[in-house]
């Protein structure tokens, strides 16, 4: 955070919080969930009580945190374990449900005694045109509370997209830095000669031998990376070596910092859910999301209305929709070379530019906290 940006912040009245997250998906909740959490403190002078139920996948992405340790400090944040028998625990100004998870209910009955208590409920991301008109609505209850769902999307009358600031500039001169390479290197990661380099985050259905197929039948190279959990691919003696057309290697979970680095680094991001996807969007390269499989299909017209918004060419859309459940039978080679990679990639970038003329979740979410406690304009 830069030095304006920081005295601003101080000059903020103090916000309150806690903000709960039920890791259901390994590591989309709360990477959501710690980078809303960490941009809220620095940038917005909020104090934060983050409560995790799995404070061990709440280490692949930050090292720092003790899964041992059920309340420590992380980032001038109080990391605190939600564990099943919840001990009785005085509320915060500002309560905020991570994906409109479920509170303990010894903490509703007391924030229902709280004066003037905000109850936020967050919810999933999306681009349908339905999210506009239940952002920022009341639950209703028995009680005295008065629940708000908040809504991320990619418009204006919702909750935005995370975004922190300084974020684009910090991209624009990475990938103008002529030290990528060397960064690379430092995880271990060499790019064969002319490969395209493509970062690999999936659910496991994915159908990643179908997905490399197509790039050999490109007669392209690349160069993927492939997280180490990922066995199908890890245990194959193919692609290991530097002289394949399609090479990959096996890459440790990092730091958020660092995954954004990697993004910006790679040609092509392979996302899925809601973290990385949208973190993909601000590295402005051309992505491949996987979102998340619903039962009754309901994550279809979900990808129809983001794709809607992408402006993507019709195979890659439909592949995307393959991908979400477990198949690829859509050709992309056309969208892989040439001119149709170009216009891939002048989309990705056009997106990018158009979101980040936007306000972002936390300084929407900041201003209409502090605009229901009365404190927008006591700087």
């Amino acid at each position: 955070m830069n030095t304006d940006n920081r005295q601003h912040s101080t000059r903020l009245p103090m916000v309150s919080a806690d903000l709960f997250c039920r890791v259901v998906d390994n590591l989309g909740d709360i990477g959501v969930m710690w980078r809303l959490a960490r941009q809220l403190t620095k940038e917005k002078n909020w104090h934060i009580r983050l409560w995790v139920d799995r404070l061990e996948s709440f280490q692949e992405i930050e090292p720092a945190i003790n899964p041992s340790v059920p309340t420590q400090i992380c980032q001038d944040i109080q990391i605190c374990l939600w564990m099943d028998d919840w001990q009785p625990t005085p509320p915060r100004q500002v309560a905020i449900a991570g994906f409109s998870c479920e509170l303990p209910d010894d903490y509703i009955r007391q924030l229902a005694t709280t004066a003037e208590p905000i109850w936020l409920q967050l919810e999933y991301l999306s681009a349908q045109d339905w999210v506009s008109s239940f952002h920022g609505l009341h639950s209703k209850r028995n009680d005295s509370l008065r629940p708000v769902f908040f809504f991320p999307g990619f418009h204006d009358n919702t909750g935005g997209l995370i975004r922190e600031h300084g974020l684009i500039e910090q991209r624009n001169r990475w990938v103008a830095t002529q030290d990528k390479q060397a960064w690379l290197a430092s995880l271990g990661i060499s790019i064969p000669n002319n490969a395209r380099l493509i970062s690999f985050f999936a659910y496991p259905h994915a159908p990643m031998h179908s997905l490399i197929e197509q790039l050999r039948q490109t007669r392209q190279r690349f160069h993927l990376l492939v997280p180490s959990n990922l066995p199908s691919l890890n245990n194959s003696s193919q692609g290991n070596s530097p002289n394949e057309q399609v090479s990959w290697q096996a890459i440790k979970f990092m730091q958020q910092e660092n995954y954004d680095k990697l993004l910006w680094s790679c040609d092509l991001n392979f996302v899925r859910g809601e973290d990385s996807f949208v973190r993909a969007i601000w590295a402005g390269k051309p992505l491949f999301w996987q979102i998340y499989p619903q039962k009754d299909g309901a994550h279809h017209p979900k990808l129809d209305a983001w794709l809607k918004l992408a402006g993507l060419a019709d195979p890659i859309g439909q592949a995307m929709h393959e991908w979400a459940d477990g198949l690829l039978k859509t050709d992309l080679s056309a969208s892989l070379a040439n001119q149709g990679w170009q216009d891939w990639e002048h989309a990705s970038k056009r997106l990018s530019d158009s979101l980040e003329t936007q306000a972002d979740l936390a300084t929407r979410l900041d201003n209409w906290v502090r605009t229901q406690s009365g404190t927008a304009n006591r700087l």
